[in-house]
């Protein structure tokens, strides 16, 4: 055969294909998106959504009456109930047909399957050409839409803790049509001559999207905060994170709106150019508002809160401005504290500008040295239970919870070295360490401290060491250091004793303790000389390594890095 003649036989096949493509049953490609937020139980019966199925063949009952069953099959929830109103005939070339079907819906046992038997009668008018079926065309649940349910499943919970945004999910339906039915069975098997069996019929199409509208933000702020190793009771910090000595920002909360699902009436989108709204009944519900009945930030500090400080949300920077109310920590140990917003204006100021969270403190309580997290949490009113398990006892109205949580600002210590193998001026044998101290940084002064660490545990004498500048070094030997540790230590948490034990010698030996603050490094060297026998041994290996502050690692239990020091001085 010619190439010409090939090429024009590919042409006509394709073309053929087209037609017949075009001349096959279609399922409606439209759907719509609910917010996940409004789909709070499996109990909940929802509006269902229309879908239509065109047909490309006509249904002439002119001569004779038509019969034909139509099915549409959810692949996840149910439907509700049959209502016979539910599903309707039109002609879809344009031609006012008056139809007088009899139109009979009902349910599969499992509720899956919504099926109708529909019998055209014999009149000269009822050619209906492209024939349109549709499924729930009203949106009345009493008498032409059949509602569906056990919809939370497939639409997921609206996050959790530590997924603030869930993946989209969603319902798909698929058509099948006989040419007949013989009972108000749900009819199987062998179909090849119905509209959905046609080459190029698509019989599957999505239902319902469901996405996240709201999203709870956690954030830290850029900057440092560490604790100032002068009296460990007052901050030091850089950037946005440190306001003064007494105040830093952990971090930022809002309550943003990523998504643009619908809310239940399908027409309005839910909390998207609506602010938050308290309500307090059932009846006050309302099409696109968060029905809020509280927003609240749970703050956890892993090593505690400071004794006597608070915790608040601000609207300013300067931490002046608060909304909401605030937490207080009456004793030492607190490592929760939660911020509570239960009215409409101030849900609404966080839902329209970020807010800081403020940690104060007195400056006369010592600061522990913690990572810190927060969980938002945005309750709504009754009668959602906002319980991702327990169902709400009025279906309809109730919205699922909102809640995400996120890392903030850690509140370290400066560096903090260990000197492990450490011989005071008082250890036995003659031995003495000669202590070389390192500042790295090219622009600040290290405030150094030192305090000893007695061999049974108990915290010794503590006192600053130096200020050293940019790039410098000194070197001080175990009776400088010594000389130098004049503080005497409180007690810091259980099991530490103070100071029990004066500097002595010890058969395990000392340690000592280097805190530097304003650096985000220090090098710290350890030589043991013995004037008697003019041995010298370089022991640097053997301490712990530097803690650096410049990053957010805060002493926890998750440090990677072996180190000694993970609390900074007892003072």
């Amino acid at each position: 055969m010619k190439p010409m003649q090939l090429n024009i036989l590919a042409a006509s096949l394709v073309a053929a294909f087209a037609v017949s493509g075009a001349n096959a049953g279609q399922i409606s490609s439209s759907s719509v998106t609910l917010a996940r937020e409004v789909v709070e139980t499996n109990s909940q019966i929802l509006r269902a959504p229309s879908k239509s199925y065109s047909f490309a063949g006509d249904i002439d009952a002119r001569s004779n009456a038509q019969r034909l069953q139509v099915q549409l099959t959810l692949a996840a929830g149910e439907w509700s109930t049959a209502r016979n109103a539910a599903v309707t005939i039109t002609d879809g070339d344009g031609v006012a047909v008056v139809l007088a079907p009899t139109i009979t819906v009902f349910l599969t046992a499992d509720k899956k399957t919504m099926y109708a038997n529909i019998d055209v009668p014999v009149s000269a008018a009822n050619l209906i050409k492209k024939p349109i079926i549709t499924f729930n065309a009203g949106s009345a649940l009493a008498t032409d839409n059949v509602g569906i349910t056990k919809v939370r499943t497939p639409a997921g919970e609206v996050n959790t803790g530590d997924t603030c945004i869930t993946p989209n999910t969603n319902i798909d339906v698929t058509f099948k049509h006989y040419t007949t039915f013989n009972s108000t069975a749900l009819e199987t098997g062998a179909n090849l001559d119905s509209e959905d069996q046609r080459a190029g019929a698509v019989n599957t199409g999505r239902l319902i999207n469901f996405t996240d509208n709201i999203k709870l933000d956690v954030k830290s702020t850029t900057g440092t905060i560490s604790v100032n190793n002068a009296g460990l009771s007052t901050f030091l910090g850089t950037g946005i994170a440190f306001v003064n000595t007494s105040i830093v920002k952990l971090g930022t909360v809002q309550i943003t709106k990523p998504g643009s699902g619908l809310d239940l009436d399908y027409t309005t989108v839910y909390a998207t150019g609506a602010t938050p709204s308290t309500v307090v009944a059932v009846a006050a519900s309302t099409n696109g508002i968060i029905d809020a009945a509280s927003y609240d930030v749970k703050l956890t500090a892993l090593n505690g809160f400071a004794p006597n400080s608070t915790l608040r949300l601000a609207s300013d920077a300067a931490c002046t401005t608060f909304v909401g109310t605030g937490a207080t920590i009456a004793a030492a140990g607190a490592t929760t504290a939660t911020i509570s917003l239960t009215t409409k204006a101030n849900i609404d100021a966080v839902a329209a500008a970020p807010h800081y969270v403020c940690y104060t403190v007195t400056g006369a309580s010592i600061i522990p040295q913690t990572s810190n997290s927060g969980l938002a949490t945005l309750l709504k009113a009754a009668p959602s239970t906002n319980d991702p398990v327990a169902p709400s006892t009025v279906d309809g109205v109730q919205e699922q919870r909102n809640i995400c949580s996120g890392a903030l600002n850690s509140v370290g210590g400066g560096v903090k070295i260990d000197v492990r193998n450490y011989a005071t001026s008082k250890t036995a044998g003659g031995w003495m360490s000669v202590i070389r101290v390192i500042n790295p940084s090219e622009t600040t002064i290290a405030k150094v401290y030192g305090q000893l660490i007695h061999a049974d545990g108990s915290y010794g004498g503590w006192g600053k060491l130096t200020d050293l500048a940019p790039r410098a070094v000194l070197n001080m030997t175990s009776a400088e250091v010594d000389a130098k540790l004049t503080g005497t230590p409180a007690s810091n948490g259980t099991g530490y004793v103070a100071g029990a034990i004066p500097a002595a010698a010890s058969a395990t030996g000392d340690r000592l303790r280097i805190t530097a603050d304003n650096v985000g490094s220090l090098r710290v060297q350890n030589y043991l000389y013995n004037p008697d026998s003019k041995n010298f041994i370089e022991a640097s290996s053997s301490q712990g390594v530097d803690f650096d502050a410049i990053t957010d690692r805060s002493p926890d239990t998750s440090q990677t890095v072996v180190q000694d020091a993970q609390r900074g001085l007892a003072k």
